[in-house]
C-alpha cells in the first residue's frame, strides 16, 4: 500500500464497493459451508467418507483453493502497472474520505491488517495453487511453503468483513451483515446424506459390530 490511490468518482466507488461486498461474501459461505461439512465432528466427516469419500475429498480441495485464490485476489496489490484491481486497499479510493485523515488511518491500518494475515496464504496462492513452482512440485523446494493453520483462513475472511465495515461506519453509519442462510447449502445436503440407507446400513453394522 505503499503507492498511494487515486480518489474514484462516486458512481466508479459505489459500483466497486458492491462487488467488493459480494466477494467477501461469497468467502464468508465457503468458509461456513467448509466448517459445518469437515470441522463439526468425526462422525459428519464419517458419514461424508461413507457416503461418497471421493466427491468430498476433492470437495474440500477446492473449497480451500477457491478460499486462497478469493482472499489473495482481494489482497493483491491494488495496481499492476497501467491496471487497477478490485482489492481491499480500494476502500481508501472513496471520494467521501477526502479531508478525512483520522478516518482513513484506522481504515488504512484495518488493511493492513488483512493484508498482514494473509501473508502465508497468498505464498501458497503463488507457489500452489495459481501457478505450480518446479522445484515445489518435484519435492525439493529452496524454501519451502509456509504452513499455515486452516484457522488463519478464517482470521482473514474476518479481517477483510473488518475492513469493509470500518469503511461503513465511518462513510454511511451501516454495518454490513455477510453471512446468509441459503437454500440448498451444506446443512440440506446432509440431511439427505443423512436419511440415505446407506449411511443408515454403516450405522447398524457399527452398532452390531463396533470397531475400535
Amino acid at each position: 500500500m505503499s503507492k498511494k490511490l487515486r480518489h474514484l468518482a462516486p458512481s466508479e466507488f459505489h459500483a466497486a464497493l458492491d462487488r467488493l461486498f459480494g466477494e467477501i461474501a461469497v468467502l464468508h459461505g465457503l468458509w461456513e459451508h467448509h466448517n459445518f461439512l469437515f470441522a463439526s465432528g468425526n462422525q459428519r466427516v464419517e458419514m461424508l467418507n461413507i457416503c461418497a469419500s471421493w466427491f468430498f475429498g476433492m470437495t474440500q480441495r477446492m473449497m480451500t483453493r477457491e478460499m486462497i485464490l478469493g482472499i489473495s485476489r482481494l489482497t493483491d496489490s491494488a495496481t499492476i502497472g497501467p491496471f487497477d484491481n478490485l482489492t481491499i486497499a480500494g476502500l481508501l479510493r472513496d471520494p467521501a474520505l477526502r479531508g478525512q485523515r483520522n478516518a482513513r488511518r484506522r481504515l488504512r491500518r484495518r488493511v493492513a491488517r488483512a493484508i498482514r494475515l494473509a501473508e502465508p496464504i497468498r505464498t501458497h496462492r503463488n507457489k500452489y495453487v495459481a501457478h505450480l513452482d518446479h522445484a515445489l512440485a518435484v519435492g525439493n523446494p529452496a524454501t519451502p511453503l509456509p504452513r499455515f493453520p486452516l484457522a488463519t483462513v478464517g482470521k482473514t475472511i474476518h479481517a477483510l468483513e473488518d475492513a469493509y465495515n470500518e469503511h461503513a461506519r465511518t462513510v454511511r453509519n451501516a454495518h454490513a451483515s455477510f453471512g446468509s442462510n441459503a437454500l440448498g447449502g451444506a446443512e440440506a445436503l446432509c440431511g439427505i446424506l443423512e436419511d440415505s440407507e446407506r449411511w443408515k446400513q454403516w450405522l447398524k453394522a457399527e452398532a452390531e459390530n463396533p470397531s475400535y
